[in-house]
């Protein structure tokens, strides 16, 4: 899944996060979370502590979580968050870099997919 944040963000904004995230995904494994955070100019403690508290619940079922940043502000606050829950948050940069990970994310989880399809349609011995 892919979010974008623009402006500033607050604890309703990391709120809204985890209600889409347990919307779509339910207790579904296998996550993939690209986060693009470019137009993102700072956020406030609640916003922090309510995204630490999502990422937390959630790290269990993730295998990505990427985070594209351009602000010193909102890279260090990542990168607190990744602390905060001994996650697998990897911080870029580079949006070709960002790019090219969910790119891949994407093809691994559609030949996941397929072969779960195949498993389920092949007759058994």
């Amino acid at each position: 899944m892919v979010f974008e944040y623009h402006g500033h963000s607050d604890a309703s904004y990391a709120e809204f996060y985890e209600r889409v995230i347990d919307d779509v995904f339910g207790d579904r494994d296998g996550l993939h979370f690209f986060i693009d955070t470019e137009a993102q100019t700072g956020f406030d403690r609640g916003f922090r502590k309510r995204i630490a508290e999502c990422a937390r619940k959630h790290e269990p079922r993730t295998l990505t979580y990427f985070v594209l940043v351009r602000s010193r502000v909102v890279a260090m606050g990542a990168a607190i968050v990744s602390l905060m829950v001994g996650g697998k948050t990897k911080v870029v940069s580079s949006r070709a870099e960002f790019e090219a990970q969910l790119n891949a994310a994407i093809r691994r989880s559609l030949e996941e997919a397929r072969s779960a399809e195949e498993a389920q349609s092949s007759p058994s011995a």
